[in-house]
């Protein structure tokens, strides 16, 4: 389901819309004096008849006036983002839409409201009637929260019909933020400025986003859109690029606690980034996808790595501060392996990084006479080296320690020099692969 929000084009709006955001006025701020106007006279009826059978069961009253009192603050907490259902209606255009030099937000309502994990919504569509809804003291003994919002709030005149309203609650007036991806299009009024529309795809950027031009019938009184060019759409991308570097990333997964404020991400990684890459791609998450986030923890793997085991880097956003960590080698570190690597000229099966924790070791599998041999060299220098027995198995040739191994640990290259660690309980870890000789006398 699509729905439209319309809009003047001015720096509120532009600021809201680049940073995903949208503005729960309470009812007070609407433009409608009706709004949640409600019939009480049965509510208060009933409110008596139970405040007496209360004070005849256990000697208490309920209080009509402080219900009412409690009644009043709780709807005057409560966010309304209203929404339209066609980015075609031309009175919409003239009330919101700046007399049709402001813009059209669509929307993918699944992903803008039922898909948020940032705040608690409720939607539902505006029934138009003669009269206001009927509210009964059942209505708050259900303890149905949406049918509560929806009885005080999603009720309008038959006047507003017009509108065609899809309504959003939200739990506290306010800002509020949505995925990005919510924003599927901008239609750009009739007499919007060419300059207006260029600064909203500047600012859009990356984000294939479509646009269209809503244009007027010369026939009827009619509008419709046509689609409009992206003057941007060669840019950047929005995300899954490091600002600037031109590196590619993932997102595995992302975890939002409302309460808490605390939100979680893994991100898969196909190079190293150095700390000024770890940096703008730490504030490129957080800004675009956890900006209510008061603390956020942002995991880096590569395709090697187990998402569910040790990171390679970690960036913590905590109280307006970014720390970035790495735990594996870092971009420096492993250059230095590399060239190590690079000048090993000795009769070789295989080279790999480790980027473990603990362990951050370059390792060679290489040929010594009639002996098979793993080397392990560190950043600092050292080394020291393991002789391996071989067998041939499904998976790929198996190398043991000739040294009786406590741990039981072993090695199995596949085929393709794939290095997987392995335990009593299987597969431990997976390796980077450098540099990879198949030797048909062993694979």
């Amino acid at each position: 389901m699509r729905v439209f929000k319309y809009r003047k084009y001015d720096p509120l709006h532009l600021d809201s819309l680049e940073t995903n955001s949208f503005w729960a006025p309470n009812y007070k701020e609407l433009n409608d004096p009706f709004e949640t106007l409600v019939l009480k006279e049965n509510l208060k009826n009933q409110i008596k008849i139970f405040s007496s059978i209360l004070n005849e069961k256990k000697g208490k009253e309920l209080n009509e006036e402080q219900f009412f009192v409690e009644y009043e603050s709780m709807i005057a907490e409560v966010g309304i983002y209203a929404l339209a259902s066609s980015p075609i209606n031309e009175l919409l255009w003239a009330h919101y839409g700046d007399s049709h030099h402001g813009f059209c937000i669509e929307y993918d309502f699944q992903i803008l409201c039922k898909e948020n994990i940032y705040h608690n919504l409720y939607d539902f569509q505006i029934i138009y009637s003669d009269q206001p809804p009927d509210i009964q003291i059942s209505d708050f003994i259900n303890k149905d929260t949406k049918l509560l919002l929806q009885k005080f709030a999603g009720t309008k005149s038959k006047a507003w019909s017009y509108e065609g309203e899809v309504r959003v609650l939200t739990d506290k007036k306010g800002k509020h933020y949505y995925d990005y991806s919510a924003v599927k299009a901008i239609h750009f009024g009739n007499r919007m400025s060419e300059d207006a529309k260029h600064e909203i795809m500047r600012r859009l950027c990356g984000r294939d986003i479509s646009y269209t031009q809503i244009e007027i019938s010369k026939n009827s009184y009619t509008l419709f859109h046509q689609p409009k060019d992206d003057v941007f759409k060669a840019g950047h991308s929005y995300l899954y690029t490091v600002p600037s570097f031109n590196k590619k990333y993932e997102i595995l997964s992302k975890e939002y606690n409302k309460i808490l404020k605390k939100g979680n991400a893994r991100l898969l990684l196909y190079s190293k980034l150095d700390s000024l890459e770890l940096e703008n791609v730490a504030n490129d998450i957080k800004n675009k996808l956890f900006l209510p986030a008061e603390r956020l923890y942002i995991f880096y793997y590569f395709p090697y790595m187990n998402p569910n085991d040790f990171a390679w880097a970690r960036s913590v956003f905590e109280k307006g501060m970014l720390t970035n960590e790495v735990m594996g080698l870092n971009y420096e570190e492993e250059r230095v392996l590399q060239e190590m690597l690079d000048k090993d000229r000795r009769e070789i099966v295989g080279q790999w990084i480790d980027d473990t924790i603990g362990a951050k070791c370059a390792i060679t599998i290489r040929h010594d006479g009639n002996e098979t041999v793993a080397d392990y060299k560190y950043v600092d220098g050292s080394s020291f080296q393991k002789a391996k027995t071989i067998i041939h198995t499904s998976q790929g040739v198996r190398y043991d320690d000739v040294e009786e191994n406590p741990h039981g640990e072993y090695i199995i290259i596949d085929k393709n020099g794939c290095f997987g660690y392995y335990g009593q309980n299987g597969l431990i870890r997976k390796l980077k692969l450098y540099k990879f000789i198949s030797n048909p006398k062993e694979l």
